[in-house]
């Protein structure tokens, strides 16, 4: 577990570094125009770690809002990082980038090429671990500020199996659509070179200020209610 977790951090942390730069400069070459915070419905940026507050005195509580912090990331969430056993280097572990949508559910889906990486090991061994972190959602760590590997800095973790969802399903027709909603670029490519896989989740971890994960209860993470934009 130590490797996946490290592996996946690695690619954080090279993510958030490409960002920062990206980020400074287009900060150079466009001063004057104002900077909108994306709205929605549900919650502001700062939720993240309001939804992380102890309460020694209600541990209940403080489970609903760590749980109510990882639905709303994995909702919010662009990108996240996967890792799977590689096909192409035997007894070491892959890790990758994809593009999700969760529909409010809070069940990760993807649009992935046949021949992405991922999906030919997948093919193999659909025991997956992905990453989510509030550093690929907004600007909110910097603003605190925090960096993507502060504790408070929201960061959860997946644990399950991958599957491809059949073609002709309202599971299909519900991922397709969150996914298309989100990035509406898919609807150029060839769907007969893609597949929409949905994660069968048994772990849910997430990361405490203290830097430590736990573990939150799988019936009522899957319970919480769906979460839908305005």
């Amino acid at each position: 577990m130590n490797v996946w977790v490290l592996c996946l951090a690695t690619i954080f942390i090279a993510l958030y570094v490409d960002a920062g730069s990206h980020l400074n400069q287009k900060a150079r070459t466009r001063r004057a125009e104002p900077r909108s915070p994306r709205k929605s419905a549900i919650h502001n940026k700062r939720s993240y770690h309001k939804n992380r507050s102890h309460d020694p005195n209600n541990n209940s509580t403080d489970i609903q809002e760590k749980i109510k912090m990882v639905r709303l990331l994995v909702y919010d969430s662009k990108f996240m990082a996967m890792s799977t056993h590689s096909i192409e280097f035997p007894d070491y572990i892959d890790a990758n980038l994809q593009i999700t949508a969760d529909g409010g559910c809070g069940i990760p889906y993807t649009y992935m090429s046949k021949n992405d990486l991922t999906a030919i090991d997948l093919l193999q061994n659909n025991k997956t671990s992905i990453l989510f972190s509030q550093a690929t959602v907004d600007n909110s760590c910097d603003d605190y500020p925090l960096q993507a590997k502060d504790p408070k800095c929201g960061r959860a973790l997946l644990i399950g199996e991958w599957f491809k969802v059949e073609p002709g399903t309202q599971n299909y027709k519900f991922g397709k659509e969150s996914l298309f909603k989100k990035v509406p670029g898919f609807a150029d490519l060839d769907e007969d070179e893609y597949d929409v896989g949905k994660l069968s989740i048994r772990h849910v971890l997430v990361r405490g200020d203290d830097g430590k994960e736990q573990e939150l209860p799988l019936d009522e993470y899957m319970n919480y209610p769906p979460l839908i934009e305005e």
